[in-house]
């Protein structure tokens, strides 16, 4: 049986392993944000991402195990203080992302290759005025092609 949480795990390692930044799963990350009250001369804003599954369609694979290929849609959701700082975040996740294709990764009771990791959607950027400063989030949609 597919355990999905142990893939959703694996890309948020990626994306903390090649981007040294926070990453959370559905959720935003621990140090992840504003350190301190906005705007503030002691604050500091640090780029984040957050990995959210989305919903899978129908598998499809041989007669023999009609299961044994899933695509499994990923949105990686990228903030920054800035424009450029939320876009090279959401550059360097991308990249993370896309560097697991061609690896394998056990799920549950079976192992899998990443066979493809697909860039469905490159967001654009959006201003969040929950905080002064503004900050900016970007919204993303990957893909990955796994197969038994």
């Amino acid at each position: 049986m597919l355990e999905r949480r142990l893939l959703s795990a694996a890309l948020v390692t990626a994306i903390v392993t090649d981007t040294s930044m926070p990453c959370g799963l559905a959720h935003a990350p621990q140090g992840g944000g504003w350190s301190g009250q906005p705007n503030l001369d002691a604050s500091n804003f640090v780029a984040y991402s957050v990995v959210t599954p989305q919903t899978a369609t129908l598998a499809s694979g041989p007669m023999a195990d009609p299961q044994a290929d899933r695509l499994l849609p990923y949105a990686i959701s990228c903030f920054g203080v800035s424009p450029e700082q939320t876009e090279w975040m959401a550059d360097k996740a991308r990249v993370a992302v896309e560097g697991l294709k061609k690896t394998k990764v056990v799920l549950g009771d079976a192992t899998y290759t990443i066979q493809q990791v697909r860039t469905d959607v490159v967001g654009g950027l959006t201003r969040v005025d929950a905080t002064e400063p503004a900050y900016w989030g970007q919204v993303d949609v990957l893909t990955l092609w796994i197969t038994r």
